[in-house]
This record gives structure tokens, C-alpha cells and sequence, in this order.
């Protein structure tokens, strides 16, 4: 970043999972939804679901961790820590370089997602989410 950070990285960590949607209401038929779709809606994020705190995170190998995407009970979508910037620290650490070089920098409180480690699943109204982080916990959503 160029000098010291002033705090250390923060001391709890959680799961979580992103709702995404267009901001636009949706994709027109036919378009593809991929990183350039997501790109141009602005990350597509609409809501994030935090799960329980891992306040000893450290401890853990995030790049190998294991996760598991699945609707109503059924696997879906399986990835590894590592498939977002080779492990999610290193995300954060590219966030706050980026910021640093703007005169900004993350302030204690806010959320940093760090990326996709299932891909997009396509859910629908009555479905319910559950992804599960091995030896960090999990997070479900049920859509309405």
C-alpha cells in the first residue's frame, strides 16, 4: 500500500452469500449473463447474507477451504476458497491497495465481499440457498 496500515485485518471474519439480480429487472431473453452482463449492471449485488462470526479465521486454510452451494438440500455448485483471488484475504488486500492509492481506505464497519467461490446458480421464489464453508459455518436464505 505503499506505508503501514494503521489496524490490522479485522479480527472476525464471516460467511456469507450474495443475492444478485440486474438492476434493470432482469436480463433481456438471450442475453448471457457473464462477467462482461455483470460488469456493466454494476456487480449485479443486491443483498449479502453475513453468517455467524469466525472470530479465529486465521487459523484456517481459506484458499483450501471447501464450499458447497445447494437449493432445497440438493449440491448445486462446489468451489474452493482459492477461486477468489487465490484465497479471499488476498481480495481484501487488492481493495485496500486500490483505495490507498486513491486517498481512501476500508473503515472499521463496512463489508468486504470477496468474490464468488460457486459461480451464479439461477434461484426462483420458494427456493431455499445454503452454502457452507468447511470449519467456518454456514449461511441459508430462503427467497419469498
Amino acid at each position: 500500500m505503499g506505508r503501514p496500515a494503521r489496524t490490522r485485518l479485522p479480527t472476525p471474519a464471516s460467511p456469507a452469500i450474495s443475492n444478485c439480480t440486474s438492476s434493470a429487472g432482469g436480463f433481456p431473453h438471450g442475453t448471457p449473463l457473464n462477467a462482461c452482463t455483470a460488469t456493466a449492471d454494476l456487480g449485479l449485488d443486491v443483498i449479502h447474507v453475513i453468517g455467524p462470526r469466525v472470530p479465529d479465521w486465521r487459523a484456517a486454510d481459506l484458499a483450501a477451504t471447501a464450499i458447497s452451494l445447494s437449493l432445497d438440500g440438493h449440491t448445486v455448485a462446489r468451489g474452493r476458497g482459492a477461486d477468489t483471488f487465490g484465497t479471499p484475504v488476498a481480495g481484501v488486500a487488492w481493495l485496500a491497495r486500490r483505495l490507498s492509492n486513491r486517498g481512501r481506505r476500508i473503515e472499521a464497519g463496512e463489508i468486504v465481499a470477496t468474490g464468488s467461490c460457486t459461480g451464479l446458480v439461477q434461484v426462483v421464489p420458494g427456493q431455499r440457498v445454503r452454502a457452507e464453508f468447511q470449519n467456518l459455518g454456514a449461511v441459508s436464505l430462503g427467497l419469498i
